[in-house]
């Protein structure tokens, strides 16, 4: 197939990208793909949620260890065919052990599967074979978003090479391509990134604005418009998909003090708890649970028809082993973690209030369902922000962080450098005499913190 040829068939199915990669000799259907370390570098893969079990071997011998496993919506594209096949046995696995993850499955049950290309008795051990994964735009007629289409190329294949130099270098030896590339990508992302910070940092001050999905760009004076601002300036059109921000990069701005780096707290994962208290029948549960921890507010005004005229809030820094002892005594504890690359597949943080009673808790799978959207190369650029005009500018350096993993937001939990900051409240309505929530579970870092998340984290002046 020309590269051409590749890119209509793609767009036929609704792709505009796709992730590409160079295989190896291991990279088979019994060896499964290396992906990367962490579920951070599957470059928006779309997956699907994850379980957790144990390992039934050991690379290494010994007990059994843990994994996790979610499905991968895959289908094979049929050479010289419309036709596409699913691979229903498709799935990534991580472990967290080694630590990697691993795409296996693609061959099985798979009756049109590339098996000359991807099985070890046949060329599957050939250097060289150009591995492409076209990627849903987005919910409509022709797949589902989370749909991922697949074609292998031999390493002879002309296009092979050709469509490995249109793709930007990316997370995990993967490469990413814009089906509607016709150049070829910056060899160099890490200076394209410094290079395009740089000339922002030039322009001075800038207003703050919003880019829309169609490219326009409007005015925008929300709580969050820092971030918006910034991801304008970078070009970057907001799509709601789990990929990087600009070339292969996750953007984070944050609002910085005045005259340095540091600032308010960033947040890391918004999940909701799966366990505890807080999910007990329903909304039931999330009251008893808000009226055993939350502080009760009473609100400005009151009436007849509102008689406690109150709000209940359940906020406050919680740390892994220290008491938060106000409004109710409460404990964030973790259970089944050792270190970054030991924990146990059923393991959870949970909160514990009087009696360790769990008044909520967040199991490492549903944890990692959330992780699995972050980024293992991120550019955190602190900007001073002038709300008095509607303004801010980026600082003069930006923070490189390269190669995170989960096991590294555990143990940064464990040492306190990763927080539980919840905003949830329950606020009785006068009207109806029903309660509305507003849910905010939240794990934060201080950006003085940062750095013990990623195995590299540089800060880079600006020009």
């Amino acid at each position: 197939m020309t590269v051409d040829g590749i890119r209509d068939r793609l767009a036929d199915l609704g792709c505009d990208r796709a992730i590409v990669k160079r295989l190896s000799q291991n990279h088979n259907s019994k060896n499964q793909i290396y992906v990367g370390k962490d579920l951070t570098e599957l470059n928006g893969l779309p997956i699907g949620p994850l379980s957790a079990s144990e390992s039934t071997s050991s690379k290494h011998g010994g007990p059994t260890k843990p994994k996790f496993q979610a499905p991968v919506a895959l289908s094979w594209l049929v050479p010289d065919s419309s036709v596409t096949v699913p691979a229903p046995s498709t799935k990534v696995i991580y472990y967290p052990q080694y630590p990697e993850v691993r795409l296996s499955g693609f061959l099985k049950g798979c009756p049109e599967s590339p098996a000359f290309l991807m099985s070890p008795d046949a060329r599957g051990k050939d250097e060289g074979r150009i591995l492409i994964l076209g990627l849903a735009a987005e919910e409509g007629d022709t797949c589902p978003s989370n749909s991922v289409f697949a074609i292998v190329l031999p390493p002879e294949a002309r296009a092979a090479e050709a469509v490995w130099e249109l793709a930007t270098p990316a997370e995990g030896g993967f490469r990413l391509w814009s089906i509607g590339q016709a150049e070829p990508a910056s060899a160099d992302p890490r200076r394209s990134l410094i290079s395009r910070a740089s000339e922002i940092r030039g322009r001075g001050w800038l207003p703050l604005t919003r880019m829309l999905p169609d490219g326009s760009v409007i005015s925008y004076n929300a709580q969050n418009a820092h971030g918006y601002t910034i991801e304008a300036a970078f070009g970057v059109r907001p799509n709601g998909r789990a990929e990087p921000d600009f070339e292969g990069w996750e953007l984070k701005s944050h609002v910085s003090a005045s005259g340095s780096g540091a600032g308010s707290p960033l947040t890391l994962l918004t999940p909701e708890p799966d366990g505890g208290m807080y999910l007990t029948d329903g909304q039931t549960g999330l009251l008893s649970f808000m009226l055993a921890v939350g502080h009760r507010v009473p609100e400005q005004k009151s009436s007849a028809s509102q008689p406690f005229g109150t709000k209940w809030y359940f906020t406050g820094a919680h740390q892994v082993g220290i008491v938060n002892a106000k409004p109710t005594p409460t404990l964030l504890q973790l259970s089944g973690f050792t270190d970054a690359q030991t924990f146990d597949a059923q393991g959870h943080v949970e909160l514990l209030g009087p009696g360790q009673n769990v008044l909520a808790s967040w199991s490492f799978s549903k944890l990692l369902d959330h992780w699995k959207t972050k980024h293992a190369s991120t550019c955190y650029l602190p900007v001073e922000l002038d709300r008095a005009n509607n303004r801010l500018r980026l600082k003069d350096e930006i923070w490189v962080a390269e190669g995170t993993r989960f096991g590294l937001f555990l143990d940064g939990l464990c040492r306190g450098d990763v927080f539980y900051d919840p905003g949830t409240s329950a606020t009785l309505m006068g009207s109806t005499g029903q309660w509305r929530f507003k849910r905010r579970n939240q794990f934060r870092a201080k950006p003085g913190n940062l750095a013990s998340l990623y195995d590299s984290f540089v800060k880079i002046p600006l020009a």
